[in-house]
């Protein structure tokens, strides 16, 4: 950095007489407060320095040569990047998948001939002594997940130093805009404070323009896989499980991977090709070697699921040892979830359009009837806004723009829509389709009724419940559903999909949220 970050920052605080406010609210010293600024900017700082870069680079290309068969980059993104360097501040915008993330960033950043970035990151990492110095010296600076009205100054400085190394540095800063890792793979809705500061250093014409670059990162398998699995569920995934007795043929499985990559390419979707990777049979076959954990090949030709949950008493007594019902559920909910989180790297595409399909499917008895334009235009009100979050729809609040955006990418896809003045049929031409897009959504769905019967059953407008209890106990309920055979959507286990659905329904008035504060 051209200038010393440390400095200015006391500097800054000092001209802003943020120092002296603090004393006079307080009652502390002068002298006090300012050994506390230090102190703050001492946890927030970097220090990135080139031999900790190179010995990291080292550590780095070591693991990665042994747990990655490859890296597919955006080149001409890059050449676009290091264009908008010459004249302006960078904000590198990635998503966040994994802890790998921040590692892949930095690595092909400098194998790319672009400065390693300044990184953003939590304040957990300090808790890991060693690693949290070599993290420091390779360019992170870290911030506190929460602030509290008390630490308005911490809040302050933090700020301060961000202004810092924007205005004043020579390295691009990445900021996760998502705030913490996907568990699901989905897109995340983006937190902005950190946005709104960089924002705030523009207006204040502290610097001439800021260009935000974001950055798309997808693993054919995260690292730490099982790890959120476990987290989603609330349990260990147990080793135990029972052969599955249907699945789809290879060749079928072929066929739809051609088709489904045809669909995302209509829709404008990037796909990455690697080595070999246009012949459909050569990705159907890597795929399964990836999710061999999961699925599984047999001799005549069929794909299965490993674990698969059989609801009858007799398969629990004749196990190898005594099981409980939820150590079999768990276990075909790993597997599930697992392939779910797969599928969400893609629901984006797909979201909104899904959203429209499961009403025009639903209402329209699987095709065979019309549907009222007005009817149909206020159930996908209805979802929109409660799967704003979910689904990381960009439309806002315009959910009729937002209906008719639906009905374009339904025709983008050769969906034919017979549309009156006052109706709408799906020809027998996109029925299949309507019909895969409503089952892209329909679990979530399901997920977010089964939360409802939860509480509809077991709280009243009078109690007061706590966030994981709630979740927990819907979780429970969804057990107590597959147990019966009610269903067979797996991934309702997961408690990303209750918080979710809390926050839902809070967000559309339904749920009151108030803090409890521990003495």
């Amino acid at each position: 950095i051209k200038d010393d970050p440390h400095n200015l920052a006391l500097q800054y605080i000092k001209c802003a007489g943020s120092d002296d406010t603090t004393a006079q609210e307080t009652g502390r010293s002068l002298s006090e407060v300012q050994a506390e600024v230090e102190s703050y900017i001492n946890e927030i700082e970097h220090k990135q320095g080139g031999i900790s870069v190179r010995i990291m680079l080292i550590f780095v290309n070591t693991v990665l040569s042994r747990i990655v068969e490859e890296i597919s980059v955006n080149k001409s993104g890059i050449s676009e990047l290091k264009a908008a360097m010459k004249d302006s501040p960078i904000i590198l915008a990635p998503v966040h998948r994994s802890y790998l993330d921040f590692i892949l960033v930095s690595y092909v950043m400098r194998a790319c001939g672009i400065p390693i970035p300044a990184i953003v990151a939590g304040q957990d990492f300090l808790r890991m002594a060693g690693i949290s110095i070599l993290l420091r010296r390779c360019g992170a600076f870290f911030m506190r997940r929460s602030f509290l009205k008390a630490d308005q100054l911490y809040w302050t400085i933090f700020n301060e130093y961000l202004s810092i190394i924007l205005c004043y540095g020579d390295l691009p800063i990445e900021i996760f805009v998502e705030g913490t890792r996907s568990r699901t793979g989905k897109s995340l809705s983006p937190k902005i404070g950190l946005l709104k500061e960089v924002a705030r250093s523009f207006f204040e014409c502290k610097v001439p323009d800021v260009k935000i670059c974001p950055i798309s990162i997808t693993y054919e398998r995260v690292v730490e896989e099982s790890l959120m699995i476990r987290e989603l569920l609330g349990a260990a995934k147990p080793p135990e499980s029972t052969s599955h007795k249907s699945g789809i043929q290879f060749d079928d499985a072929v066929i739809e991977m051609h088709w489904l990559r045809t669909e995302i390419k209509k829709i404008k979707g990037d796909i990455a090709v690697i080595a070999g990777g246009k012949d459909d049979s050569f990705n159907t076959k890597r795929a399964l070697s990836l999710l061999r954990d999961v699925l599984q090949l047999t001799s005549d030709g069929l794909i299965m699921i490993k674990s698969h949950y059989n609801n009858s008493s007799e398969s629990v007594e004749n196990s190898a040892r005594p099981l409980l019902i939820y150590d079999t559920v768990f276990a075909a909910a790993a597997d599930h979830i697992t392939l779910a989180g797969h599928r969400n790297k893609i629901i984006h595409l797909f979201a909104l359009q899904g959203l429209l399909a499961i009403v025009l499917w639903s209402e329209s008895k699987a095709g065979e009837l019309s549907v009222n334009l007005d009817v149909a235009l206020e159930n996908f009100r209805w979802l929109f806004s409660l799967f704003n979050d979910e689904f990381v729809i960009s439309c806002d609040d315009k959910y009729e723009e937002a209906f008719y955006s639906a009905m374009r990418l339904l025709q983008e896809s050769n969906v034919t829509l017979d549309v009156s003045s006052s109706s709408i049929r799906i020809t027998p031409e996109g029925h299949r389709l309507v019909r895969f897009l409503s089952e892209l959504v329909r679990p979530f769905i399901v997920g977010y009724w089964i939360f409802c019967q939860y509480a509809l059953t077991n709280l009243d407008s009078h109690s007061e419940f706590s966030f994981k209890a709630s979740c927990q106990g819907a979780q429970q309920l969804a057990i107590e559903y597959i147990n019966g055979g009610l269903f067979n959507y797996f991934e309702v286990l997961s408690l990303s999909l209750y918080n979710n659905a809390l926050r839902a329904l809070h967000d559309c008035g339904v749920i009151k949220k108030s803090l409890r504060y521990r003495r």
